[in-house]
């Protein structure tokens, strides 16, 4: 790909004004969230909405044409927020999800206005490190020498699978280069019954 350092360049004409648009949907999303945040201690944190009473708000065939913008967020503060599991609110002792900081809710828009794929260096150079140093801050963090290294998952369903293969490699090695056949015998996990629920799946 060959990239142009003519700053004169203007965009075609028929290109949408994609800025003025992150503008305005900012405003209307920030608007939701502060809205959200300010009657959050006031709000159920359950919905007395049974799951056919929800279904019956989405149930809807598949579209043919999109909606606008204007009509999602509008969708989401009428079917969908009132429903939600008040997950932030004080008053919640469910799981140990955690409030998100304002700062976490701000970051998760940064990662996905910048958008970057993260499978190899040159997709994403700057993410790519930050994710290399986080990982070498929680090595050390437990104690891990220089050599240690890992990855960031999306969360514990896909970290334990990760950790199944790696140990299933490390205890029958030919199993990484031809396949499950070639262990010698049945492959065991012991687990607790305190272990995560993605063992059994």
């Amino acid at each position: 790909m060959v990239e142009s350092k003519n700053s004169n360049l203007q965009p075609p004409p028929h290109k949408p004004d994609l800025s003025a648009e992150h503008e305005r949907l900012g405003r209307a999303v920030t608007k939701i969230i502060s809205n959200y945040a300010r009657e959050l201690d006031a709000l159920p944190v359950t919905s007395d909405a049974t799951p056919g009473e929800l279904e019956k708000i989405f149930d809807e065939p598949l579209p043919v044409n999109g909606i606008s913008s204007d009509e999602i967020l509008a969708r989401f503060e009428t079917d969908v927020a009132p429903h939600v599991m008040q997950i932030p609110s004080p008053r919640y002792y469910g799981l140990f999800n955690p409030t998100p900081l304002p700062i976490a809710v701000w970051a998760d828009a940064l990662a996905s206005a910048i958008n970057q794929n993260g499978a190899a260096w040159r997709n994403s150079p700057s993410a790519s490190i930050v994710e290399a140093r986080v990982l070498r801050w929680l090595c050390e963090l437990v104690g891990y020498g220089s050599e240690s290294f890992g990855t960031l998952t999306s969360g514990g369903s896909e970290a334990n699978l990760i950790g199944l293969k790696c140990a299933r490699d490390k205890a029958h090695g030919d199993v990484r280069d031809r396949g499950i056949r070639a262990a010698s015998g049945d492959l065991v996990i012991y687990a607790s019954e305190q272990s995560h629920y993605s063992l059994v799946k």
